[in-house]
């Protein structure tokens, strides 16, 4: 069969980026493992990760890492980072941590996606240059046990 899996529509997404934006963590899995370009742009400059960290599902941020996204990669016309955008709509510590934002910050954070060098517009505390809010980790699965020292 001779397909192009990384083949653009008229906003520049492929396949990877409709998937990611229509929460279909499954397919983005199936369409990475097939060697799908995690580093392409849209016609925006949003690589699949900038528009996971605007999404709300963890697996999704996780699974694009896991393949080799960049984590610290600049979108086209404003030059964001995902953690940058999942910092913008996260609750800053505020409201309980329940919001999923919240969790792609952690996510982001943990495997070490650079804050903002200044402040930009729209920067959020989990972004911001000297910040100290990183998100919330994902809530301990029930029956799991914790390993002591």
């Amino acid at each position: 069969m001779n397909y192009n899996i990384n083949a653009l529509d008229f906003e520049g997404r492929t396949a990877l980026h409709k998937m990611v934006l229509n929460n279909r963590l499954e397919c983005v899995v199936a369409l990475l493992s097939r060697m799908a370009d995690v580093e392409l742009v849209d016609n925006s400059g949003n690589t699949a990760l900038h528009l996971a960290a605007r999404g709300k599902n963890p697996a999704i941020v996780q699974a694009l890492i896991v393949f080799g996204a960049n984590i610290n990669a600049l979108n086209g016309e404003e030059g964001m980072t995902a953690r940058h955008i999942a910092s913008s709509q996260s609750s800053g510590g505020v409201g309980g941590g329940d919001n999923i934002s919240d969790r792609i910050l952690y996510i982001l954070h943990a495997v070490g996606a650079a804050r903002c060098t200044l402040d930009m517009p729209g920067c959020g505390v989990g972004c911001r240059a000297g910040g100290t809010w990183n998100g919330t980790p994902p809530p301990v699965p029930i029956g799991a046990k914790t390993r002591s020292a």
